[in-house]
């Protein structure tokens, strides 16, 4: 197909730098036809794309009128294809992908390759390669997540005073029917990008990068996280209906709801990505385990409260002569002085001190009795949270206050994951 001169001479076809002096372009177009699933573990993302090259080649001007005269194409047929040994001779700019773990062999990119010829001398190489490249993802978010992945190659072989390349024009697209991997929607919007590195003095590549958009699946999250998490913390709260003399029914929904919970927390946990990063989805698992066991801490509250409430009010009698005790009211009633009280206790003048001794003493020869009322023993040892919530049932007011407590929580983080989906 090609003339003997021509296909003998290497360096006309394995050669850059054309016209001596001038920097040779190289403008590149890129279809993204498959995207496989991001991997967390290793933080990667396998990409099936067809990556083309259109340069212009001015030494094939008199080989590309001879081509078409040979291959009897017609006027109006545009182009040709090279096949064979005519598209390995032909020169092809040396790429390599950036942050390639692995791609395909050259023999298997040679297999998936097209090189077409114009009639002014345009040549587009077209190349399938499926890639698997690094991508760093950010899972702090998880899972309101989005992730940008990027696909970006330079040239190996020419620095960019020899051979120059940069984006075709709207050349860079993805598939139409590519719109969701199995954990993440793709976002149909492709961003490109081209960075010039230096590499030492005088010395720069350029590298040529588009990057994919990801946002995660969350509804699913929905099912296997927030809504039971939500039952448990509700389910916790029944005991605050049950009667607070119930102790074993208290007692055992609210461990079993706490200890419901945990489960819960570990098992969605092995399901997260296994990064050392705190992240949104833990955050909201801990708040709602301290709602949890905040229904613990108000059932303590209560039982310790009822133990208190249930204790007997009286001293015994055997101990009412203590030093403790003390007068609460003095009434004449017909011979005798007598104190209201709770307890009865026969002083002697002899054992009782001067003030009570004065009250003892006889009046008129008639006899006198002192009743001593003695202070209850609720009265002394009831603790502070008796004291705070007399005037009310706990029960009661845990009604209101962890409801109403977990809506603001629940209406925070709602409103913090509309932020968060709507960020670029």
């Amino acid at each position: 197909m090609y003339n003997q001169r021509s296909c003998d001479s290497d360096d006309f076809w394995h050669t850059s730098g054309f016209v001596p002096g001038v920097t040779d372009e190289v403008d590149f177009g890129l279809h993204i036809y498959q995207i496989g699933p991001l991997s967390e573990a290793d933080m990667s993302m396998t990409a099936d794309i067809y990556l083309r090259a259109y340069w212009t080649d001015q030494r094939l001007n008199s080989t590309a009128v001879e081509l078409f005269e040979r291959s009897k194409a017609s006027i109006k047929t545009p182009f040709v294809n090279l096949k064979g040994a005519y598209a390995e001779a032909i020169w092809r700019p040396n790429i390599y992908f950036v942050d390639s773990m692995v791609e395909n062999t050259p023999d298997e990119i040679s297999q998936s390759s097209i090189t077409v010829l114009t009639r002014d001398s345009d040549v587009i190489a077209s190349d399938r390669v499926v890639i698997k490249t690094r991508c760093a993802l950010d899972l702090r978010q998880f899972p309101l997540d989005r992730q940008t992945c990027p696909i970006c190659f330079s040239s190996y072989e020419y620095k960019d005073s020899e051979q120059l390349i940069a984006w075709k024009e709207k050349s860079v697209n993805i598939d139409k029917n590519l719109n969701s991997t199995a954990t993440f929607d793709i976002i149909p919007v492709l961003t490109q990008e081209t960075i010039v590195q230096q590499w030492g003095e005088e010395i720069y590549y350029t590298k040529l990068c588009v990057h994919v958009q990801f946002r995660r699946k969350f509804k699913i999250y929905i099912v296997t996280m927030f809504l039971p998490s939500i039952s448990l913390v509700g389910l916790s709260w029944v005991s605050f209906w049950i009667d607070k003399k119930a102790v074993p029914a208290r007692a055992g929904l609210t461990i079993t709801t706490i200890l419901a919970q945990i489960t819960l927390i570990t098992g969605t946990a092995n399901k997260f990505p296994g990064v050392a990063d705190l992240k949104i989805g833990d955050i909201y698992m801990i708040v709602n385990f301290f709602f949890v066991f905040g229904s613990l801490i108000e059932f303590a509250i209560v039982n310790n409260m009822n133990k208190f409430e249930s204790s007997p009010n009286p001293k015994p009698a055997s101990h009412a002569n203590e030093n403790n005790n003390f007068v609460t009211s003095v009434a004449s009633t017909g011979d005798a002085d007598t104190l209201e009280m709770s307890s009865v206790v026969n002083f002697s003048p002899e054992s009782s001190p001067a003030g009570i001794r004065d009250l003892l003493k006889p009046a008129n020869g008639q006899s006198s009795t002192l009743m001593v009322a003695g202070r209850p023993e609720a009265g002394r040892h009831a603790g502070f949270c008796c004291r705070l919530f007399k005037e009310r049932d706990v029960d009661d007011i845990a009604k209101v206050i962890f409801p109403s407590s977990f809506l603001l929580w629940h209406a925070l983080f709602i409103l913090m994951g509309l932020y968060t989906l709507e960020q670029p």
